[in-house]
This record gives structure tokens, C-alpha cells and sequence, in this order.
């Protein structure tokens, strides 16, 4: 850090919040009015906006990407964040990033 001011030399920069995007399709209102629905979203918000998150996941997701097309796997599409609900255990359910393969 340089003596002459308090900020570090290289910050770390958080994702802009407007451009996150959580998918809840399939949520009822009623459901995104419960205290474990916004739980569960502030939750995933925050770590998506955390300071060096997405690109650590953006690596991570990167990997598995890669990994797949060495297989062989010449199609896929790519799915935001998600939150869902699961009536078999009652809760909201979240994914950070998914992709669906085709060969």
C-alpha cells in the first residue's frame, strides 16, 4: 500500500449488483415472500457479488467447460445462477452455474 494514501494499489472490485442475474422461475410469490426464500437469495447475492467471486467461478465453471469438450462434447448451453424450490424436503435449493451437454 503507498504511504500516502489508505487505499491498496490494486482493490479488489466486487461484481456490479445490477448485473447479477438469480433465476427463481418457479417460485410462487408466496414462496419469495417466505423467510427462507430471502435467506437463501440474500445468501447467494452477496457471495455473487463478493469481490473476486466470479472470477473464481468463472475459472472453476471454465474447467469443467473444458474438460467436457475434450471429451468430445461439441454442444451446451449455459443456465444462470438458480434458486428452486424442492416440496420433497420443504427448502429452497440453490445452483451457482449450470450447463447442459450434448454430443
Amino acid at each position: 500500500m503507498p504511504k500516502w494514501t489508505n487505499k491498496p494499489a490494486r482493490p479488489e472490485i466486487g461484481m456490479d449488483s445490477r448485473k447479477v442475474l438469480i433465476d427463481t422461475h418457479g417460485i410462487t410469490d408466496e414462496q419469495k415472500r417466505s423467510a427462507k426464500f430471502k435467506l437463501a437469495y440474500q445468501d447467494m447475492f452477496t457471495q455473487l457479488t463478493a469481490p473476486g467471486f466470479a472470477h473464481v467461478l468463472c475459472c472453476h465453471e471454465a474447467a469443467h467447460l473444458l474438460y467436457f469438450m475434450m471429451a468430445g462434447t461439441k454442444n451446451y448451453e449455459t443456465f444462470p445462477a438458480r434458486l428452486r424450490y424442492d416440496p420433497a424436503i420443504v427448502t429452497i435449493l440453490g445452483a451457482w452455474r449450470q450447463f447442459k451437454f450434448s454430443t
